[in-house]
């Protein structure tokens, strides 16, 4: 039997020192310090290693949304710019080539430039749709501008004979209610009827010949009604 002696249990106090505790042969060692990490699963560190994917920043997937939200554009929204080929009597510029641009859906600016019974013959209009869809009633107010024939005379041809005119400046505004088509692959149409009013008294003088002929030439430069056919594609 070993007895201590309390001179070297006092001086192991006063050193702090601590005496282990027993172990029992079959218990699991206890490590001491730092202590060796539990092997990880291969496939949580790939997971770990890998970003989650944003599907905000996929370009394939905002490229469909943007084409499905387009898709959803009342088509005067969807396509802006028309070019168009307009006819009639009293058209915005008679026989003629022009342009359409859709501000939005329910309003609409033409304009147009060709020739008619003044010479030749310029318009511009003004139009609101009353629904967004391809096929809407269109109510417009223009106005059409023609130089004339510059001061010069010019022989208009008539069955009782011909007739010396001149054609002075002439400026016109036009009131038309249509109905308007613009379809989601571009094809446009206009059918419209209305009346276009002279704001001089009179645009043509008669120098000499038959005066009938240029009657019907006064006839058909001045006010009257409106019927246009205008088709065309949208961009």
């Amino acid at each position: 039997m070993v007895v201590a002696t309390g001179a070297a249990i006092a001086g192991a106090e006063e050193d702090g020192a601590a005496t282990p505790p027993p172990t029992h042969p079959d218990a699991p060692a206890q490590s001491i310090g730092n202590e060796t990490p539990a092997a990880a699963d291969p496939d949580s560190v790939e997971d770990a290693a890998e970003p989650p994917v944003d599907s905000a920043s996929d370009p394939a997937a905002d490229e469909l949304e943007e084409e499905e939200l387009e898709d959803e554009l009342p088509p005067r929204s969807r396509r802006m710019f028309a070019l168009t080929g307009s006819m009639g009597w009293n058209a915005l510029a008679g026989f003629a080539l022009g342009g359409t641009f859709n501000i939005g859906p329910h309003v609409s600016t033409d304009i147009a430039f060709g020739v008619a019974a003044i010479g030749i013959k310029a318009g511009t209009r003004v139009r609101y749709n009353l629904f967004e869809s391809d096929w809407t009633p269109s109510f417009g107010v223009g106005f059409q501008y023609g130089p004339g024939s510059g001061g010069e005379s010019v022989i208009v041809n008539g069955q009782d004979g011909d007739a010396e005119v001149i054609i002075e400046r002439s400026a016109f505004v036009q009131g038309l209610a249509a109905m308007s088509y613009q379809g989601q692959g571009g094809f446009t149409a206009l059918f419209g009827a209305g009346y276009s009013l002279l704001l001089d008294d009179d645009n043509v003088q008669f120098v000499s010949g038959d005066e009938d002929t240029a009657d019907i030439t006064r006839f058909v430069s001045g006010s009257g009604i409106v019927l246009e056919v205008a088709l065309g594609y949208a961009f």
